[in-house]
């Protein structure tokens, strides 16, 4: 289940003992979305056969399963729209920063931005391979308001700088059929696109 779909692109039997690192870094409280829970179930199943460690905010490396290495920006959750921009923003940078001082053979990163451009970075330093979660794309949902027209278009925003890294990993793994449609009528290319199930 939480193995197949990681050891299918690692090749055929037991992979090597391997250096992984997650990128994770879109915490806002203290309590994993389903994301990150997902992230930190596959961290846990792995643990015992690779080395992994984890970008993540300081304030949520407690969560880590026990043998998985924190690799930490600094940071508060954030406790308002301008703050979760403010967040998002210095995550990018720091944890560019601090996942190119990570060697490793392969990279998972979830599908913000934040995450997105340290693992690519990371691949272009390193040579890993990258592989990017897409449970979901941005719907368009109304905008009755300043604030909703301004979280819509950050939404957006995001979402275009996220598909020019999805075009560019090795995989690109999805839960659902639909948004594996989707993902391929953006132009994702399909043989990269993998539909592997979380377990309930």
């Amino acid at each position: 289940g939480l193995r197949g779909g990681l050891a299918d692109h690692l090749g055929k039997g037991r992979p090597p003992r391997m250096k992984l690192l997650f990128c994770s870094n879109g915490y806002l409280t203290t309590v994993p979305s389903g994301g990150d829970k997902h992230l930190l179930d596959i961290a846990d199943a792995w643990r015992r056969e690779h080395e992994i460690a984890v970008l993540l905010p300081a304030f949520a490396a407690h969560l880590l399963p026990a043998g998985v290495r924190a690799v930490t920006c600094r940071g508060r959750p954030p406790s308002s729209m301008a703050g979760i921009v403010a967040a998002y923003l210095h995550r990018t940078v720091a944890g560019a920063r601090r996942a190119l001082g990570e060697p490793a053979d392969f990279v998972l990163s979830s599908s913000g931005p934040f995450d997105l451009l340290p693992a690519w970075l990371h691949r272009r330093k390193y040579g890993s391979r990258m592989a990017v979660y897409a449970f979901h794309l941005v719907p368009h949902p109304p905008a009755d308001t300043l604030a909703r027209r301004v979280q819509n278009g950050l939404s957006r925003l995001g979402q275009r700088i996220a598909l020019f890294f999805f075009r560019r990993a090795d995989v690109v793994f999805t839960d659902n059929a639909v948004v594996a449609g989707e993902l391929a009528h953006l132009g994702v290319p399909r043989g990269r696109i993998v539909l592997q199930r979380p377990a309930v």
